[in-house]
């Protein structure tokens, strides 16, 4: 599955994929109740629900102080990096 199809039905802040590791992230200012582990099972039950087979790699929270205009991967963001089979 290509990045322009999975961006169809998961809408996160970036969606990348390097050497067959697929990459989900979201930036956030405020959790609002929100956490690594939740963004890992939306992302989970979003791909079966389309009978997506993957290899759950790693999922975390990375915090940063704000920095206006950076890029998302060195902003505060949860992500999920997965194998698409």
């Amino acid at each position: 599955m290509i990045i322009s199809e999975l961006k169809k039905i998961i809408y996160v802040s970036s969606i990348s994929n390097y050497k067959g590791i697929t990459t989900f992230r979201q930036s956030y200012f405020y959790t609002n109740n929100m956490n690594a582990e939740k963004f890992k099972n939306e992302i989970v039950n979003k791909l079966m629900e389309h009978n997506i087979k993957f290899e759950l790699v790693d999922y975390y929270d990375y915090w940063a102080p704000f920095k206006g205009g950076a890029p998302i991967s060195k902003q505060s963001h949860w992500c999920v990096k997965l194998k698409i089979l």
